[in-house]
């Protein structure tokens, strides 16, 4: 009796255990700061090149005080400037958040070149998004303001944008790529909400 008992434990304990496995793992949220991504200057225009008239305004960290962890992309603004993010998952996860920090960072002047506040900037127009090769839509427009009176430009209020993917187990490169029309936006993070663990490698982009 007691052997049969016994077995029927065994059995019970491993049916639990392949409902839990088939059940997978709640999802997890984990930030990716946009500073320690891959940059990357692919831009055919000589003057974004290094010695060009326009080296120091080509895709670089910028110190920003209310961004998180104190910097964020800023001159996202000539086409192929890139921003790569190469993340590890350790299963398949399907339907995750993918969540990105912008602002919209094109600004408005009046007849006199004074900044009089900042243009909206269409996403889908300024930048192409890819997951693992693949194109997906913001379907977003960040909308710019114009400043009152006394008020001075700020080319970094974020807002968050989500979009759904999937991610594969191991690799998944997440590319953003500036287009050659459209206004600019800063990138301050990319957070992902995944049923799945997700690491990667950060990038030194301090003498960027």
């Amino acid at each position: 009796m007691k052997k049969t008992k016994t077995v029927l434990l065994a059995g019970l304990l491993a049916v639990v255990g392949t409902l839990v496995s088939c059940k997978g793992m709640d999802p997890i949220k984990k930030r990716f700061e946009a500073e320690k991504a891959i940059l990357i200057n692919d831009s055919e225009d000589e003057m974004y090149q290094e010695g060009g008239s326009c080296a120091s305004s080509a895709i670089k960290v910028e110190e920003v005080e209310k961004a998180s962890g104190g910097e964020s992309v800023g001159y996202f603004s000539a086409a192929d400037f890139k921003v790569k993010f190469i993340i590890t998952a350790d299963r398949d996860a399907k339907d995750c958040d993918l969540i990105f920090s912008l602002s919209p960072s094109t600004g408005l002047t009046n007849a006199d070149y004074q900044t009089t506040g900042i243009d909206d900037t269409d996403l889908d127009e300024s930048y192409t998004l890819t997951i693992n090769g693949k194109e997906v839509k913001f379907n977003k427009i960040l909308e710019g303001y114009e400043l009152a009176e006394g008020e001075t430009v700020d080319y970094n209020k974020f807002v968050e944008v989500s979009i759904k993917a999937d991610l594969k187990k191991g690799e998944n490169e997440i590319l953003m790529v500036r287009n050659s029309g459209g206004n600019n936006a800063n990138f301050d993070y990319l957070d992902i909400n995944a049923a799945a663990n997700l690491t990667w490698t950060e990038t030194d982009n301090s003498a960027e």
